[in-house]
């Protein structure tokens, strides 16, 4: 991994920056969790958080990848 991403992804620790904002999830994994997307309005889980590389995925409105690829979305 490029000293560049590694460095970023340590700058944005998603999980807790979620977490803070009440983000709520249930584990799917030991390293992954799924719950309710703060990027849009749903009634069922399809927000995906892998905890162990800092990345993320919904199913609901596609987006995904690193936290600082969408920096205005996630002001919850």
């Amino acid at each position: 991994m490029p000293h560049d991403l590694q460095h970023l992804k340590q700058r944005v620790p998603l999980l807790d920056y979620l977490l803070r904002h009440n983000w709520t999830a249930r584990p799917i994994g030991s390293q992954e969790l799924v719950g309710l997307c703060p990027l849009h309005p749903e009634k069922r889980p399809s927000f995906y958080v892998n905890a162990a590389k800092v990345v993320f995925y919904c199913h609901g409105c596609g987006r995904g990848g690193l936290p600082a690829g969408h920096p205005r979305a996630f002001r919850l």
